[in-house]
């Protein structure tokens, strides 16, 4: 179980949207992506993000068994990718687990599909998932719950977004998937991209 706290920091509009000029933590992040970031997809394959350069990578960091706060920060993705429209095809999203020890195989490819089908699912160790949150400036913790092994994971509860070329990375808590549309819709106009003819996107420029 997340904490409920963090969820109500979430659902009632605590958003801190990176739009000035960089802060400390995305000069860290900038740093970290000068080399891709790997992970294992559900079959056990290694995949970097260079897999995915030429799209922005939209990453929510959570655990499958999370009971509150993951089901609603990876349906606040969905609802946002939904919204964009075709500029969506933009964006890869992506489902980190930080609880690789329960999170591999099937489940792993089947949770975050069932929110959208366009998100996929990437784990690994435990120390090639920690570099990657690191290096994103994620934070996560295992507690242990008494002494019959079960556990729960605290983490933090953002969305990260990584440019096309996958040379920076910002951060950004979003109450709602209009937060989230208006800051993907920035770095798309950003890059260059036209999206003069997506009517979807008219009330997030």
């Amino acid at each position: 179980m997340c904490r409920t706290l963090t969820i109500l920091a979430c659902l009632l509009g605590l958003t801190a949207l990176v739009m000035a000029g960089p802060t400390r933590a995305e000069e860290l992040r900038k740093i970290a992506l000068q080399t891709p970031l790997i992970l294992t997809d559900a079959d056990g394959k290694t995949v970097s993000t260079e897999k995915y350069r030429g799209k922005f990578l939209l990453i929510y960091f959570g655990y499958t068994s999370c009971a509150d706060l993951c089901p609603t920060g990876l349906s606040i993705m969905s609802e946002a990718l939904s919204e964009l429209g075709p500029a969506a095809d933009y964006v890869q999203p992506i489902f980190v687990t930080v609880d690789p020890e329960r999170d591999r195989g099937e489940i792993l490819r089947s949770f975050p599909a069932a929110f959208d089908k366009r998100m996929i699912g990437l784990g690994g160790s435990e120390a090639q998932i920690a570099t990657v949150a690191s290096a994103l400036g994620v934070a996560y913790k295992k507690i242990a719950q008494g002494i019959s092994g079960e556990y729960e994971i605290t983490h933090s509860a953002e969305y990260i977004l990584i440019d096309r070329d996958g040379a920076k990375g910002s951060a950004m808590a979003a109450a709602a998937p209009y937060e989230i549309d208006v800051a993907i819709v920035a770095r798309l106009k950003a890059a260059g991209i036209d999206l003069s003819h997506n009517s979807s996107v008219t009330g997030f420029r």
